[in-house]
């Protein structure tokens, strides 16, 4: 009978031995068969426990010429750490049962394979009840080390070939508790190489989500520098055609309104006929000869104004402006033209309005002219006023005050779906207008633009058949010191 020494030499080469194939199977796990299916990997597990088993036996004590003491059962019980599959489980004791009978098929051997293979049948139903009772991984494998290393001891020395008192004297002391020992020994040891492992792999996995994710960033990144040279090379295209097309305007209007401004003349002339040598048809011809181009000319002026604008070349020239005197103007102008159509036309500068704004009075000027040349062309009967008031705070901007010039009239109005687009260049509210009162549809555009320029802006408040009230609002800073008082809002201004 071998030595305490000689149980505790085998058991440490059966444990090294373990511990080298598992090491070299993670190496091939590596390397090999790391992106293989879940079904092959198992298969592979299986051959590998049944192997370890035979190398456990084939450097295990030799008791005598027919019994061998081994760890043989060390792969069975770790096989739950590996495979899920109860026939799995089976089959590695089973395998490793059948490895046993290679070393001759004494009654021994024949002892070992049932023994295995009763093994690998109990611990897979032992398994089954675990889990259904959600034990933790320790109290698990607790269990199967107790469990596998006291059945083999019980059933060893019922039908084992060594008699009965010998092997429990003799055999079972010293090989019982390093069996126990071991087995949570390598339990541990595989639990950790495991856990390791998987971080490894999960790192692997992670290293190489953050390798696509850095690739695909590197094609997003290419593909928006492409697409800002793209963009860059059609916003100089674009820059460039604004300057031809600003460019042309310039010249164009330049030549055109030379003759334009000749035949306006002299039309004028003619229609004065101050000789008296036309007839009364001849001079209403020369009228219409020059009613026709001042409206060329002014519709010249609206379209270059406009691609100034767009092209960002307007300039503006800022200056204290009168109020007063800016309404005196258009007062003057248009109350001779609403007279000519049978219209009343009137002009009201409220209390509170200061004396004097500082803007562009050029472009002021032609917004309400814009403004109010509309408010009489759509106009057959009624009405145009023009009022200046206060408003209050511009979205509770604290000092900030607002003078409101509102346009109103009597005409024909604005279906609430056509309101959207009017300040849209060459849009009216209804196609047929510019046949029944001609206009090219730039006058609203332009002034929207200009306000805006200035600071401001214009809003609409219509109503098909009921007239329109256009209000253009431009910024007035509060006095120094005063109070950000909310003012009354100028009635018909929105």
């Amino acid at each position: 009978m071998p030595s305490s020494s000689g149980f505790v030499s085998s058991f440490f080469v059966n444990i090294s031995l373990m511990l080298f194939l598992m090491y070299m199977a993670s190496l091939v796990y590596k390397y090999a068969i790391f992106r293989c299916s879940a079904r092959t990997k198992e298969v592979l597990f299986i051959a590998l426990a049944i192997f370890a088993g035979w190398g456990a036996m084939h450097y295990g004590v030799q008791l005598s010429e027919s019994v061998r003491l081994d760890m043989r059962i060390l792969p069975l019980i770790v096989a739950p750490m590996f495979v899920r599959s109860r026939l799995s489980i089976v089959m590695i004791g089973v395998g490793i049962g059948l490895a046993r009978l290679t070393f001759g098929l004494q009654a021994a051997a024949w002892v070992g394979f049932v023994n295995l293979s009763l093994m690998g049948v109990l611990l897979a139903a032992l398994m089954q009840l675990l889990e259904s009772k959600r034990f933790s991984f320790a109290k698990r494998m607790t269990a199967v080390i107790l469990a596998m290393n006291t059945w083999n001891v019980l059933f060893l020395s019922v039908f084992g070939v060594m008699p009965t008192m010998e092997y429990l004297s003799d055999v079972v002391p010293p090989t019982y508790a390093l069996s126990l020992s071991y087995g949570f020994l390598f339990v541990f040891v595989l639990r950790e190489f495991i856990v390791e492992a998987g971080r490894k792999e999960a790192l692997e996995q992670a290293n190489a989500k953050l390798r696509d994710q850095y690739r695909i960033a590197e094609e997003r990144s290419s593909e928006l520098a492409l697409a800002k040279l793209a963009l860059e090379d059609t916003n100089e295209q674009l820059r460039r055609s604004s300057q031809y097309k600003t460019d042309f305007l310039a010249n164009m209007s330049h030549e055109l309104r030379t003759p334009l401004n000749s035949m306006i003349v002299f039309s004028q002339l003619l229609e004065e006929n101050a000789e008296a040598r036309f007839s009364p048809e001849e001079v209403r011809y020369a009228g219409i000869i020059r009613s026709s181009g001042e409206q060329l000319l002014s519709m010249i002026n609206d379209v270059l104004d406009l691609s100034r604008v767009d092209a960002g070349r307007m300039e503006l020239e800022f200056d204290v402006q009168s109020i007063a005197e800016i309404v005196q103007q258009l007062e003057y102008v248009f109350g001779s033209l609403a007279g000519q159509k049978g219209l009343a036309f009137a002009t009201r500068v409220e209390d509170a309005v200061p004396e004097f704004l500082r803007t562009d009075g050029r472009r002021l000027y032609q917004i309400l002219q814009n403004l109010l040349a509309n408010a009489l062309k759509f106009t057959e009967s009624g009405e145009v006023r023009l009022t200046v008031g206060l408003a209050g705070l511009i979205h509770g901007q604290a000092g900030v005050r607002e003078v409101v010039f509102a346009v109103e009239d009597t005409g024909i109005g604005i279906a609430a779906d056509k309101q959207a687009y009017i300040f849209e260049a060459f849009r009216q509210a209804d196609g047929s207008t510019s046949r029944l009162y001609g206009g090219s549809g730039l006058g609203l555009a332009i002034s929207q633009r200009f306000a805006h320029m200035l600071g401001g802006r214009i809003e609409v408040a219509s109503e098909e058949g009921r007239g329109s009230r256009f209000t253009l609002h431009m910024p007035l800073p509060a006095p120094e010191g005063a109070a950000a008082a909310r003012l009354p809002v100028v009635p018909g201004s929105r």
